[in-house]
């Protein structure tokens, strides 16, 4: 496992322990470090390439298939992929072309949604078992991390990025593989979590961690990164992209999206529903960088 002392998303100093505490998994400890730059947290050390499988085997899928199927949060974020691709080609683009979801899940709902408005799609996913998954029962191209690295040319017009980068342990020399694919002039969509950004919920969270920094939770470090705003739109910067936009909103997770009747008895999930509720009603005050997620548009320099 590699020890970090400096941001992955900005190359700030970090050195002064994070909010989110520590994390064992499989007898390994991890540390959250916090940016004296940007505010973001990140592990250290980062998980190695042995670890980092364990902690996305049949667990973690198990995990994500079970989500919520009716998570209103989930629906919109491939509903603004989709809005953003009929802008584009009927823009800036002029017409339809391959569509690019690296990180397109088992499901490959974006891809299909891509595909009804015309346009040619190609997935590429880490786990070897989703890609063949995803080719077999959808009959969708998805080629593996390690067969993208071997391509020699950019293969798409627009390419996404869903709830990806807080996943890498070195996103700024792992993006490039990804950003490579796209044509020169082409289109970035990216969107994901700021857990480390600025909202009532989130100062809540860092009361109570830095109450509690000696706490160590058995839980897998699934997020390696948590970033903030400025964090984030830092390190597209860094990975040479020009920004079009970059938007943040606040959503419902970590805490539930609604209660269930007998979630009323766990204090907890109510706490925690209750804090995010007040939390989106202060934000509806327009206060600047308020949120906990973004959604970014940027283009690959054309020289």
């Amino acid at each position: 496992m590699n020890k970090v002392s400096t941001c992955p998303l900005c190359a700030g100093v970090g050195d002064q322990p994070g909010w989110a505490g520590k994390v064992s998994f499989e007898g390994n400890l991890f540390r959250y470090l916090e940016c004296r730059e940007c505010r973001s947290q990140f592990c250290n050390p980062m998980p190695d390439q042995d670890l980092i499988a364990k902690m996305y085997g049949p667990q973690y899928l198990e995990l994500t298939e079970s989500a919520d199927p009716i998570e209103p949060n989930q629906g919109r974020q491939n509903e603004l992929v989709t809005e953003q691709l009929v802008k584009l080609s009927g823009s800036s683009i002029g017409s339809v072309g391959t569509f690019l979801d690296y990180g397109c899940g088992a499901g490959g709902g974006r891809l299909l949604s891509a595909q009804s408005l015309g346009w040619s799609v190609v997935g590429v996913e880490v786990n070897s078992e989703i890609a063949r998954l995803v080719s077999d029962s959808l009959g969708l191209q998805c080629l593996t991390v390690q067969d993208a690295e071997k391509l020699d040319r950019p293969i798409a017009d627009v390419g996404h990025l869903g709830d990806v980068v807080e996943h890498l342990t070195e996103p700024l020399t792992q993006i490039q593989t990804f950003i490579k694919l796209i044509k020169p002039g082409g289109f970035i969509l990216a969107q994901g979590p700021l857990e480390a950004n600025r909202n009532l919920f989130e100062w809540s969270m860092r009361l109570s961690g830095k109450r509690n920094l000696e706490r160590v939770l058995e839980f897998p470090p699934w997020h390696v990164i948590l970033a903030s705003a400025n964090g984030q739109r830092r390190f597209f910067e860094l990975c040479g992209l020009e920004t079009i936009s970059f938007n943040i909103s606040e959503i419902d997770w970590p805490a539930p999206a609604r209660l269930r009747p007998a979630a009323y008895k766990d204090k907890r999930l109510l706490a925690l529903y209750l804090l995010r509720r007040a939390s989106k009603a202060v934000g509806k005050l327009k206060i600047r960088d308020w949120g906990n997620r973004y959604f970014y548009v940027g283009r690959v320099p054309k020289g």
